[in-house]
């Protein structure tokens, strides 16, 4: 999930930077006499656009995929814990229970 995460900042990071350009460019071409020159740039421009905003409901998808991951490895590590505290009640319990049955065993070899 980290790497997700990681991967779609980077590409939309890329395409900011990528939009910022075409933007100066777009600014640039303005002027130009071209509309050809002056369409394509637009088109370009609103075709980054597009990605971008893509790329950033992407962001989001994958950082709420992040958060739940968190909360499940959280949970988890919680029920270990659990586990482990259960564990170790339940040896202690076994060792008090053979102690006592050694104790028992032991005193009925002496009576005999």
């Amino acid at each position: 999930a980290e790497a997700r995460l990681a991967t779609v900042e980077h590409a939309m990071h890329s395409l900011e930077e990528l939009e910022k350009r075409s933007r100066m460019e777009a600014a640039c071409v303005a002027g130009c006499q071209s509309s050809s020159l002056r369409k394509s740039s637009e088109a370009l421009l609103r075709s980054l656009e597009q990605r971008a905003d893509a790329a950033a409901s992407e962001v989001e998808d994958a950082r709420q995929g992040l958060a739940e991951a968190q909360r499940a490895a959280d949970a988890a590590r919680q029920r270990l814990h659990t586990r482990q505290r259960e564990a170790s009640n339940a040896v202690r319990e076994l060792s008090r229970h053979r102690a006592a049955a050694a104790a028992t065993t032991a005193g009925m070899r002496r009576r005999r």
